[in-house]
């Protein structure tokens, strides 16, 4: 018999989940998913400038969301805040930020 293999993609938008209005059905699956989305951000953060770079840049995210400018890897943020926006919708961000996207206290 020949060497067989198989993949599968199974390929769907996870917009509706990240809703912030309750949805019936997935028992708090919002919050979850959004804690998600804050880790992957992180993730991406880490493998692009290393893991010891995550609090600086997130304390950047914040002061660009503030109105300052921090400077420095302002594409990488620029990035990440126009996908948030497009996932969440512009007015969620900040508070979407806030929330999930925090440096540990040091």
């Amino acid at each position: 018999m020949d060497d067989c293999c198989v993949s599968l993609n199974f390929w769907f938008s996870i917009r509706r989940h990240l809703d912030p209005r309750p949805t019936p059905g997935l028992g708090g699956a919002p919050g979850v998913l959004r804690g998600e989305l804050g880790r992957q951000v992180e993730y991406l953060v880490a493998d692009v400038f290393g893991p010891e770079k995550v609090p600086g840049f997130l304390e950047d995210l914040k002061g660009d969301l503030a109105g300052s400018d921090p400077g420095g890897d302002l594409p990488v943020r620029n990035f990440v805040l126009y996908q948030l926006s497009a996932l969440l919708g512009p007015e969620n961000v900040d508070a979407f930020c806030a929330l999930r996207l925090r440096p540990p206290k040091r």
